[in-house]
């Protein structure tokens, strides 16, 4: 045990002394950093890759008493030569849950009650970077419409509130390769452990299609051995080496962190279908196509 400690003392300390010797000028800092970020095993993506693909699309999201992450997936124009865009962030029900507000009113119109449903908006925080991975402050804010969600899938869709483009989105596992994922497959989680900035860990996928019991429910969901902690509910999942999100972390269990338990895009999947959120993974559809499916099925509500 004293062995080992004078080995990290004298390990400590010679990063240090080797740090002192670095030029202090920020040129000379930023082409220290980007050539080791660029440095990558073969295979296997570089730093630069992974910052850009799996922490720069990752977000804080906080919700009257909760705080949770979730990931930007789409930032497009609006149309054709617009230089105005729209962007969709993806998360968990139970993280923007005490923002989303039920109650019955009466319609004279209709001469009947009718469930109506009115959503305060949700703060959203996006991080910038300085030397690639330092968090630069506490995160530019916005605010974050619920477009559509799912008590029972666990999932929720967010509008963020602003027309510029968010250069960095979370890439999605090809809905038609979604068989080729296994047990033992390397998966790296990004979340925003105990309202921090964003964090990663790694693991593997454990357990596919497992069945768990959350507060009396019966869930499906599949299991990974990475890291997880409060604050990290609606992180992104990826695939590694195609840093592809393969679902979304949900569960985890007290006393036992790395048992965590994600929501897989498989389901997702299912679910965008039908709220008609096409548009998420499918480059030939737009928000308008979502925006006719929801005008739709109201009216379709309001006839019943």
């Amino acid at each position: 045990m004293k062995r080992t400690l004078l080995l990290l003392i004298f390990l400590v300390f010679s990063i240090a002394q080797a740090a002192a010797q670095v030029p202090t000028s920020q040129p000379a800092s930023r082409a220290v950093i980007t050539t080791m970020l660029l440095t990558s095993q073969p295979g296997k993506p570089s730093s630069e890759e992974m910052h850009k693909s799996m922490l720069y699309p990752c977000i804080r999201i906080k919700a009257d008493n909760s705080t949770g992450t979730g990931a930007i997936i789409y930032s497009k124009p609006r149309d054709k030569d617009s230089l105005y865009y729209d962007s969709f962030a993806i998360t968990n029900w139970h993280v923007i849950q005490s923002a989303i507000h039920v109650a019955e009113d009466w319609d004279p119109s209709m001469a009947k009650k009718i469930t109506r449903e009115k959503n305060d908006p949700v703060k959203i925080e996006k991080f910038s970077y300085i030397r690639w991975s330092v968090p630069d402050g506490s995160g530019e804010g916005f605010d974050g419409q619920i477009i559509a969600y799912s008590k029972d899938l666990d999932v929720a869709v967010l509008k963020i509130e602003s027309s510029r483009k968010f250069e960095f989105t979370a890439k999605l596992y090809p809905k038609d390769r979604w068989l080729d994922l296994k047990v033992f497959d390397e998966v790296m989680l990004i979340g925003c452990t105990l309202g921090e900035p964003p964090l990663h860990t790694k693991g593997e996928i454990s357990a596919v299609d497992k069945r768990i019991q959350v507060g009396g429910d019966w869930r499906q969901v599949w299991q990974v051995n990475a890291l997880s902690l409060p604050g990290n509910s609606g992180g992104a999942c990826y695939k590694i080496p195609e840093m592809a999100c393969i679902g979304l972390l949900a569960y985890g269990v007290r006393g036992g962190e790395f048992l965590s338990f994600i929501v897989p895009m498989s389901r997702i999947y299912d679910w965008m279908d039908q709220e008609g959120l096409w548009f998420l993974y499918d480059p030939s559809k737009t928000p308008g196509d979502f925006e006719k499916h929801r005008a739709a099925k109201r009216a379709a509500n309001q006839q019943k």
